[in-house]
């Protein structure tokens, strides 16, 4: 019988929502549900980060009018509950946030009028060209983007996109949280990343029920800090944000 997931909780929604708008200024305008589902925090001895993906046009038929939503993130409830805490948990939303964005549009360049005059970047669209325009790109073919969101014609909203979990995706949320994850670290240390940012977070005790079982790490941008040591099973966790040097 096939597991059903569940809605997350309202803080992890409002985690996720502090990570979109202090990290994804280009999702302000996407919706992102979160949910939980009962699966092993480990697949083959490897961390199960979830699923990302975007909501279809026929998905959508079928939600609230007041309330439609562009992206979904299913996590393992084990791996949130049990195994990360603290800047761990907003470092994992960051990540699949990351795969998130909209299409922008293409730099042109090569525009030719009829009098082969190159045509200027600013002049009305719907022009008859000699040559039309096409995208610029880099010495390696790759297509250069403007800063300008793509926007269907048909709605007029932006069309959105996501990307594979690969290491482009992991590059941008380390340069963020840095190695926060096992699979971070170890790829870290073959590369010979500095010890400083390797720190191990401490065990979290007390209300929270969060106690992490596994040797993941973090970055000093936001230790979890136990307050009142002395009398840790009871203590709050308090995120100081250090600026790094």
């Amino acid at each position: 019988m096939a597991k059903k997931p569940w809605p997350a909780a309202q803080e992890v929604i409002n985690l996720m929502e502090h990570v979109k708008a202090k990290n994804h200024p280009l999702l302000i305008d996407a919706t992102v549900a979160v949910a939980f589902i009962d699966s092993k925090p480990f697949t083959k001895n490897r961390f199960n980060f979830g699923k990302a993906s975007k909501f279809s046009s026929l998905n959508q038929l079928w939600q609230p009018k007041d309330q439609k939503y562009t992206y979904q993130i299913l996590l393992p409830a084990d791996g949130w509950y049990q195994v990360l805490a603290g800047i761990q948990l907003e470092a994992w939303l960051d990540l699949h946030l990351t795969r998130f964005h909209p299409e922008m549009i293409p730099d042109m360049e090569g525009a030719v009028d009829q009098n082969d005059a190159p045509v200027d970047e600013d002049a009305p669209k719907g022009g008859k060209f000699k040559k039309k325009p096409k995208p610029k790109k880099d010495k390696f073919g790759r297509v250069i983007y403007t800063n300008d969101v793509k926007l269907d014609e048909e709605s007029g909203e932006p069309i959105w996109q996501v990307d594979s979990l690969d290491l482009h995706v992991f590059a941008k949320n380390a340069a963020r949280y840095g190695l926060w994850c096992e699979d971070l670290q170890n790829f870290g240390e073959a590369v010979g990343a500095p010890e400083e940012q390797q720190i191990k977070p401490p065990k979290l005790l007390g209300a929270s029920g969060i106690i992490p079982n596994s040797d993941y790490s973090f970055k000093v941008n936001d230790i979890a800090v136990i307050e009142n040591a002395e009398n840790a099973e009871n203590a709050e966790y308090v995120y100081h944000q250090r600026i790094k040097d």
